[in-house]
């Protein structure tokens, strides 16, 4: 569920499995491709960094999860956990959906990235 970050991880999983080639620099990969793909982040640049860092402490726990036995889940601790676990998660469904937009509308079943290098003229 969402309380429970499985939702970002598969979101997050969907994502690399589109955009990442290897196993190197992950978020940068996923960040310069995807605004490719989707157009210049403008609104959400500090999102990102923010919902790959919560991805990765989430994955090598580091993130303060606590049981829910015996904790008031209206705290302010547990209420900023979830709204911030929500939030990530959002927007890495929205990046996931529309690349999946952009693929159907393209009719394509991948994506296939060039590096060039620009010269000066």
């Amino acid at each position: 569920g969402v309380g429970s970050g499985e939702g970002l991880f598969w979101a997050l999983l969907g994502i690399e499995a589109i955009y990442v080639e290897g196993r190197d620099n992950l978020m940068t990969q996923i960040n310069k491709k995807s605004q490719i793909v989707l157009g210049e982040r403008k609104e959400f640049k500090k999102r990102f960094g923010e919902m790959y860092d919560f991805r990765s402490r989430f994955i090598h726990g580091d993130l303060n999860f606590r049981n829910n036995f015996g904790l008031d889940r209206e705290s302010k601790e547990i209420e900023g956990h979830y709204t911030n676990l929500e939030e990530n998660t959002a927007f890495a469904v929205s990046i996931l959906v529309t690349t999946f937009q952009y693929l159907f509308k393209n009719n394509l079943n991948n994506l296939d990235f060039e590096l060039t290098l620009k010269t000066a003229t």
